[in-house]
């Protein structure tokens, strides 16, 4: 409402609206009647959401903590706390937006972990970003890391930090789980009612509606927002090679004794 003494706006709750309204800025009282119907009917962010500069970044944390709710990754339980620092074995400083437990049951199976992440409400990803995701991997291997944004793409310098993350992480390490499964979440994950594969377009529900799970969304992702290739591929073209190299080795040790049979 615009006082009509000092001409300032304020804003002023529905509970309090009566014949005359009092303004908090001069304290002066201004009739309601011509003053309510000529101004503009607006929502007005409350609590935490109130904090300037988008909560201080809370926006993403908590818009990506509910992406693991029950109303987009109904499979899902999680014991989260955000914004958290400790101290490795060595004495090194580990630092992320949040960290949680998981666990997930899907086809029968059981799976859980650790959770780490990174986020941005729209600012962008930056060094100290990708050295405390690297350090987190060093020191929980099987953890999966999460890059999170309201952006709805990344940069290409993004993309290539999180790429060198993502490729160092994707090595076999036990029951088809890489050793750090990198996330990629933007603005169509998290802005979205539902979660993967429904909230992508149509092509890309199509490419992965067999993907199911946290894990397999990591691997989706990857392949949506770093261009990378699915790490099954990968694993199958290193399995291969290491089966043609063993194979040589083999004719190779044949031939040889033959000869020195000869």
């Amino acid at each position: 409402m615009q006082c009509t003494h000092c001409l300032r706006r304020s804003w002023l709750a529905l509970a309090n609206v009566r014949d005359s309204l009092a303004c908090t800025r001069c304290l002066n009282s201004f009739p309601a009647v011509g003053n309510i119907d000529s101004t503009t009917w607006s929502y007005k962010t409350t609590g935490p959401f109130s904090v300037p500069g988008h909560a201080d970044g809370a926006y993403a944390v908590l818009l990506t903590l509910d992406m693991f709710s029950n109303h987009t990754m109904s499979t899902m339980r999680t014991t989260p706390v955000v914004s958290f620092a400790a101290q490795a074995p060595n004495k090194q400083n580990l630092e992320a937006d949040f960290g949680m437990f998981w666990q997930e049951s899907l086809y029968g199976e059981t799976r859980n972990g650790i959770m780490f992440g990174e986020c941005k409400t729209y600012g962008r990803f930056a060094k100290k970003d990708f050295d405390r995701m690297r350090h987190l991997a060093q020191n929980f291997p099987g953890a999966v890391l999460v890059f999170s944004t309201l952006r709805k793409s990344l940069t290409p310098k993004e993309i290539s930090a999180i790429a060198r993350i993502a490729k160092a992480g994707r090595k076999y390490w036990k029951a088809d789980h890489p050793t750090n499964p990198v996330l990629i979440l933007t603005g169509t994950e998290l802005l979205n009612w539902e979660g993967p594969p429904y909230c992508w377009n149509e092509a890309l529900r199509k490419k992965f509606d067999r993907s199911q799970g946290l894990i397999e969304f990591c691997n989706a992702t990857q392949q949506i927002y770093l261009n990378l290739s699915s790490w099954h591929t990968d694993w199958q073209k290193k399995w291969e090679e290491k089966r043609q190299r063993r194979a040589a080795a083999a004719r190779a040790a044949a031939a040889q004794t033959t000869f020195s049979q000869s």
